[in-house]
């Protein structure tokens, strides 16, 4: 990520002879997630860290879903009543 200059990549794996994005992770993934925590980077892996990818029906990427998201949707829906 540092030698390309980029804070997010996708992750990918094959499925069907095809790569298919299967999650995405960001610098602050690894910042808040790893090294805040002290958790041993040279154990863990990208599936580790994952955001998950929201896709259509036909497997086409369209949004990226965190745990910000899902915590303000539950937060609003409480709140709601």
């Amino acid at each position: 990520m540092r030698a390309l200059s980029v804070d997010k990549v996708v992750v990918t794996a094959r499925h069907d002879g095809a790569w298919i994005p299967v999650g995405m992770v960001s610098a602050e993934d690894i910042v808040t997630r790893v090294l805040a925590v002290g958790l041993d980077s040279s154990v863990l892996t990208a599936g580790d860290l994952l955001t998950l990818p929201v896709v259509d029906r036909s497997g086409k990427v369209t949004g990226v879903l965190t745990l910000d998201d899902l915590l303000e949707a539950l937060a609003r829906r409480n709140s709601e009543g």
